[in-house]
């Protein structure tokens, strides 16, 4: 099957999740029953009705004076500025969201927050879509002692205002959000990661502090595509719950009684484009079933103190990567793009590229107390001179039944990274039909509890090889597609870098990474079950089906193009 039509594919499912929402595809055109209020900062008045162009109010103060309706539309001039922050009232409906958006020529239309808290703020609403903003919080460039947020969904204790006792038996559900083509940046808070932290995006899920009587409630349906984010401080994208506890996590005040673990469901978040984040670039914590595709990171964990990673779930099971992209991430206070981490369980990541990651490419991580991690798959992705080492491992022996398989690790001649460790806990890994390519000075240290089978290892440095225990190892030249592996980026990156465009992802830069006719790793791998995997189109990174003959190892399943019809 050719890449294109796999795209095509899953560019179909999209459309049919949008009604998951309340939006159609095509930016919510059912949504156009209800009123449309304009708002126009040079020419508006606020004593206007402000239902047509030429009757347009003038302040977001004015907004916070309705209570808006399903098919209700909020719509900013665009080249307009406002100051401050806006919190909109009222909910759409399943088939009818209320708009925030803009109208006319020109530049987005600017939401300056100059320190707010949040820029734009809904609690315990639903049914609201939000796009073509650009949003930006900060005051002076300095990142201050409390949070600052560009958009923030907050629910808390919905559907529970009454309650005279706390519900845990029944969930309520706050639905039908959706974000995008949105200019997010410069927003700058407190390093603080929980609940309470900063973002450029944030849903979160609050049990109020100091509060006995609560409505046991999450999220259900968000859609977060084409936004783009620059210069956040702290996490990018970010979903988080207090209804968070569970036997995967460690409990240690016996919360699971009082706040048990809710996740956050359909969850979508694709296309987006996030540029220096502080800390995390996206992660959808406390979800179950979250899919995070076609997104692109340059830089994270570039002003945080703390520990962050690319990509990644906190006590969340089932979430999907694939066909991202992530680049510059710094340090090794973690630092590198994907991470199986702590409370975590059935999450897949597949289809991705990173490359020039401080931190290196995978963390395997879990409380030592909790129990842990467990069925995780990493394959078909490409790793291209991660530093630091591959894989880290944390202490604690309760990281269990990780697959890693038909990957490739590249590492050019000025890397130092190592490209296997015995480090960390007991992690109960399976290592099959990767490539390992080492033309730098790290070494290969075999970890003990890593199952090793079908690896191809090549490069010029094979330094501690002989530690790694490995049935039907394979010591040779891979022989790529583009054989000359310039040590310099290679093959180059998948998306247009231009920070305001959203040009489709072209893989096919990827390509040089193709196995040739002759290439040792054609048949050499070992079977993998796909049918218990969630695996339902099986195939590689390019398109092609899985499997031609015996599995080929690395990222491409050969096939021959003059014998196959």
């Amino acid at each position: 099957m050719k890449l294109s039509k796999v795209i095509t594919i899953v560019l179909l499912s999209f459309i049919s999740i949008g009604v998951v929402y309340g939006v159609s595809a095509n930016d919510s055109s059912s949504a156009k029953i209800g009123n449309q209020y304009y708002i126009d900062n040079f020419n508006g008045n606020d004593s206007n009705n402000g239902n047509s162009q030429e009757k347009a109010w003038k302040t977001m103060s004015r907004i916070e004076e309705e209570v808006f309706q399903p098919g209700d539309e909020i719509l900013f001039k665009r080249g307009g500025v406002w100051t401050g922050s806006l919190n909109p009232k009222g909910s759409g409906s399943s088939k009818r969201s209320i708009i925030i958006s803009a109208y006319g020529n020109g530049n987005r239309p600017i939401i300056n927050g100059n320190g707010v808290e949040n820029v734009i703020k809904l609690k315990n609403q639903q049914y609201w879509e939000i796009s073509n903003l650009e949003i930006t919080n900060f005051v002076n460039g300095e990142i201050p002692a409390e949070a600052r947020r560009g958009i923030h969904i907050v629910n808390e204790n919905y559907g529970g205002e009454n309650l005279s006792e706390s519900n845990i038996s029944t969930i309520t559900e706050l639905k039908g959000f959706y974000i995008h083509d949105m200019y997010i940046h410069d927003v700058l808070g407190q390093d603080r990661k929980d609940t309470y932290g900063s973002s450029g995006i944030q849903f979160t899920v609050h049990i109020p502090k100091n509060k006995s009587i609560n409505q046991r409630t999450t999220f259900n349906g968000i859609k977060i595509e084409n936004n783009i984010l620059k210069n956040v401080q702290r996490s990018g994208i970010i979903l988080i719950s207090d209804w968070s506890s569970r036997d995967l996590v460690e409990d240690i005040d016996n919360n699971k009684s009082i706040r048990p673990w809710t996740p956050i469901l359909n969850v979508h978040i694709r296309g987006n484009k996030l540029y220096n984040m502080g800390g995390d670039g996206i992660v959808p914590h406390m979800t179950d079933g979250a899919i995070i595709e076609y997104n692109f990171i340059n830089g994270y964990n570039t002003m945080s103190t703390g520990a962050n990673a690319g990509m990644w779930v906190y006590n969340g099971d089932n979430a999907l990567f694939q066909y991202n992209e992530v680049t510059g991430g710094k340090s090794t206070r973690d630092g590198m793009p994907w991470d199986f981490d702590h409370g975590s369980q059935g999450v897949t990541y597949q289809f991705n590229y990173s490359y020039n990651n401080e931190g290196g490419t995978l963390l395997l991580c879990a409380d030592v107390v909790g129990k842990g991690v467990r069925n995780g798959i990493f394959r078909y992705n490409l790793s291209y001179n991660d530093s630091h080492q591959t894989f880290t491992v944390c202490k604690g022996d309760n990281v269990s039944n990780i697959n890693i398989y038909n990957n490739i690790f590249y590492l050019g001649k000025n890397m130092n990274t190592n490209p296997s460790v015995e480090q960390g806990g007991k992690a109960r890994v399976n290592i099959f039909n990767n490539i390992f390519v080492n033309n730098g000075r790290g070494k290969y240290e075999g970890k003990s509890s890593f199952n090793y089978s079908n690896n191809v290892y090549s490069g010029a440095n094979i330094k501690g090889l002989n530690t790694i225990n490995e049935p039907h190892k394979i010591i040779a030249e891979p022989m790529f597609k583009d054989k000359s592996h310039p040590d310099v980026l290679f093959p180059g990156t998948v998306l247009n870098k231009d920070i305001l465009t959203r040009d489709v992802t072209d893989w096919s830069a990827l390509n040089g990474f193709m196995l040739s006719e002759n290439s040792p790793a054609i048949n050499s791998g070992r079977f993998v079950t796909l049918d218990t995997d969630n695996y339902p189109n099986k195939h590689d990174i390019f398109g092609n089906l899985l499997y031609n003959g015996m599995p080929d190892v690395g990222i491409h399943e050969y096939i021959d193009n003059n014998t196959t019809p």
